[in-house]
């Protein structure tokens, strides 16, 4: 006797693998949405187009914000972790500063940001800077300072960023801020997010594909079964006809056990007729295709007696 082979590895194991395949699918997911989540809120947020420029600049100048000399503002911030805000006095986004503000702060961590409207300083934060010293004391102090040392420079912004720019070398020197230089590179978050969101396309299409290809199919079987049901009923009719016509060619006379048989045949054909007619698409004919064969043995041995 041959020995017994063993199953498959693969066989035996994949119903485990299955287990976890739903937790470890919804873990990664819930470390990826986590780690991008600031990135998908800007998708979403009125900040977007700031971010998106400051990604790369050190200053955004919202469009009809009036001229500003960029480049000066580049030359004064130079290497230094610091950006500028410029916007309309009517901007959306200058009706709460300091929402603008933040809204840069957390996605841009590292960075001093001031918020200027109507060339007019009007808010500025940071986030997650190598300060030495109290952060909630230091901000206070550091914004407030700032703002009156801006508020005689008659909407000069570049002078402003002359302004926050010394404030910083301040700072620096006396040892309550370590200074970084700012590389301008889009975080990782951002090339991630957009390499998901390419395979969230293409799974998208993937998936909208596959499902109209099972919709289709599903259809098309529907309709093939629906064809084949017809057909077979269409077969039963012939062969109820037959039934009928056999029945109308036997002679009602005879003994009276071939009348008792021919009075039940004419009932029970009778009913397959009803259930026939009744019949809708998908109703089972096996059961009736069953009688229906019977019926014709018994109307043919009826006509031989």
């Amino acid at each position: 006797m041959s020995p017994r082979r063993r199953p498959p590895v693969a066989a035996r194991t994949s119903p485990r693998r299955r287990r976890w395949r739903l937790p470890v699918a919804l873990l990664a997911l819930g470390l990826l949405g986590a780690f991008l989540w600031p990135s998908l809120t800007l998708l979403f947020s009125p900040v977007r187009p700031v971010v998106a420029a400051l990604d790369q600049d050190v200053v955004y100048v919202e469009p009809g914000a009036g001229a500003v000399d960029v480049e000066g503002v580049r030359r004064e911030i130079d290497e230094r972790p610091l950006v500028m805000v410029v916007l309309r006095a009517d901007s959306p986004l200058a009706e709460d500063p300091g929402e603008t503000c933040t809204g840069v702060s957390d996605r841009i961590e590292g960075v001093l940001v001031a918020v200027v409207a109507g060339a007019e300083f009007e808010y500025g934060c940071e986030n997650d800077i190598p300060l030495n010293v109290d952060e909630f004391g230091w901000d206070y102090a550091q914004w407030s300072t700032y703002g009156q040392a801006t508020g005689f420079l008659d909407g000069d912004v570049v002078a402003q960023a002359a302004q926050l720019a010394a404030r910083y070398d301040a700072e620096v020197v006396r040892g309550r801020l370590d200074h970084e230089p700012r590389t301008l590179a889009a975080p990782v978050s951002r090339y991630v997010l957009a390499a998901s969101l390419v395979v969230l396309v293409v799974g998208g299409v993937l998936f909208v594909y596959k499902g109209l290809d099972r919709v289709v199919q599903g259809v098309a079987r529907r309709r093939a079964e629906r064809g084949r049901w017809r057909a077979r009923r269409d077969e039963l009719d012939a062969a109820l006809g037959e039934v009928a016509l056999i029945m109308l060619d036997l002679a009602p006379g005879g003994s009276r056990a071939r009348a008792a048989k021919l009075a039940k045949l004419s009932e029970d054909y009778l009913l397959a007729l009803a259930d026939w007619t009744q019949a809708r698409p998908g109703t089972e004919l096996d059961g009736l295709d069953t009688r229906v064969a019977a019926l014709r043995r018994r109307a043919l041995a009826l006509e031989d007696a």
